[in-house]
């Protein structure tokens, strides 16, 4: 088994923001992924969402139709003049309080969606910060249980969900916003704030599906600490984002951020990192751009949790 083969549908089937129609006569194969430095140390696994053969392990349309993870708009970033910089609950001036880890039972009944699932208002006098992340990986959705034959209930839940957001409530903050920007400077990220002023914390993925495919090497879920595979996640993720490129350009345009960071994962300056790529997409869309480790690594070590100018 060598090669590993992605199957992409239209803009129409994945991209719009309102209604997806699934075509089935345009599904594409992505360019293949070569899998035979991998072939022993991953398990490649028959169910719903992946079909093997003896040269190839192909993942249909189907795992990305109706997977597609929402950018939202999660806080908003007030200054208090006793506690300075606070996150609250959108259009709320209370503290948020402890990330919440959402899972399927979060949803309303009668709306079916999470409460968190703010989608980004077009607002021209919004202050929008946009938080750039990647792509959804396993705590981003809820995965049916194993007996759940035909998958339905495989489900996008919300952007920097677990660790990621956990991470991201307790140190932005604190440590992101206070860290100096620029070498030998004392300039930190909130002195661009006005304090008089509410800004809008957004989460936005480039790609909104998941690239990890942890679903499938995981057997549905089954064996959850199946860690990330960086080569098949960085494999995946670049051939996804070549089809969502443009729609993430109409996207970041269209919320038209007041900051944007940049904490995809990568070294800023390796220029075939997933962060590098990002950068280089955006780089004439926001004017105050910065980029930062992934959030899930902020609570590794102190060292992960800094802010630099793009």
């Amino acid at each position: 088994m060598a090669d590993l083969i992605l199957e992409f549908g239209c803009e129409s089937c994945y991209l719009q923001d309102k209604v997806m129609v699934c075509h089935p006569n345009c599904t594409r194969k992505l360019k293949p992924i070569d899998l035979s430095p991998l072939y022993d140390s991953i398990p490649l696994l028959d169910n719903f969402y992946c079909r093997n053969t003896q040269t190839s392990f192909t993942v249909p349309k189907d795992f990305f139709y109706g997977k597609r993870m929402p950018d939202v708009y999660r806080y908003d970033l007030i200054c208090n003049h006793q506690c300075g910089w606070i996150l609250c609950e959108p259009n709320n001036t209370h503290c948020a309080g402890d990330w919440k880890t959402t899972t399927i039972n979060d949803y309303p009944p009668v709306t079916n969606s999470l409460p968190y699932k703010k989608p980004i208002e077009n607002d021209d006098e919004a202050k929008n910060i946009l938080i750039i992340l990647e792509s959804p990986h396993k705590e981003e959705y809820h995965y049916p249980d194993i007996s759940d034959m035909n998958n339905s209930n495989f489900t996008a839940l919300q952007p920097a969900n677990g660790a990621t957001g956990i991470n991201f409530y307790k140190y932005f903050t604190s440590d992101i916003l206070k860290y100096p920007h620029e070498k030998n400077a004392t300039g930190t990220l909130e002195i661009l704030f006005d304090k008089d002023a509410t800004y809008r914390i957004c989460f936005v993925n480039p790609v909104p599906f998941q690239a990890s495919l942890h679903y499938i090497l995981s057997d549905k879920g089954q064996k959850t600490k199946i860690g990330i595979n960086e080569y098949i996640r960085d494999s995946v993720w670049e051939r996804l984002y070549e089809e969502c490129k443009s729609d993430f350009i109409r996207r970041v345009d269209l919320y038209k951020p007041f900051i944007i960071l940049n904490a995809c994962t990568g070294d800023i300056n390796e220029k075939k990192s997933l962060k590098s790529q990002v950068k280089d997409t955006i780089k004439n869309l926001c004017q105050h751009q910065f980029y930062a480790t992934h959030p899930s690594s902020w609570s590794r070590k102190i060292n992960n949790r800094y802010c630099k100018k793009c």
